[in-house]
């Protein structure tokens, strides 16, 4: 990562997952308190990858206050169930991926946890029905962490 980049921390409340309070995401800053996000969130809900954040800083930390303004971009979460699973995810990603979406990674023990974001110029009721198909298909079970692309494209869900 570049030295230009800061951690933010956001409180999760009543998002937390598996014991975490917090989550910390990178960002670059923009003017005084107004960062933008640079990566996708593990466990926060109702941010995505690009947004730009308001910040206070406490404890010489800078901590997330609300969304300034969104990207368009959505966040997804992942989650594998199992191993004998990973064996059949490529078959489900690259559709996802062929549309623009990525994801970052973590392990959880014996299962993996991914963070997807769709891009703004994803087209997100085909990203939502190729999610929906991963997990009817038994593969994972996804939830979404954000959406960002406008309601008007979400009609038809």
């Amino acid at each position: 990562m570049s030295d230009d980049l800061v951690k933010i921390v956001i409180e999760l409340g009543e998002d937390g997952w598996l014991g975490h309070e917090t989550e910390g995401v990178w960002a670059e800053r923009i003017s005084d308190d107004l960062y933008c996000i640079l990566n996708s969130t593990w466990f926060a809900k109702g941010i995505s990858f690009e947004d730009v954040v308001v910040t206070s800083e406490r404890e010489e930390k800078l901590f997330y206050e609300h969304i300034s303004a969104k990207s368009g971009n959505s966040t997804y979460r992942i989650m594998l169930p199992d191993e004998d699973c990973e064996s059949r995810f490529e078959e489900y990603w690259r559709p996802l991926e062929a549309i623009g979406c990525t994801y970052e990674g973590m392990s959880l023990g014996k299962r993996q946890l991914l963070s997807v974001n769709a891009p703004k110029s994803t087209e997100i009721n085909t990203a939502y029905r190729l999610l929906k198909a991963g997990e009817d298909s038994g593969v994972w079970v996804f939830e979404e962490g954000d959406c960002g692309h406008l309601a008007s494209e979400n009609a038809n869900w």
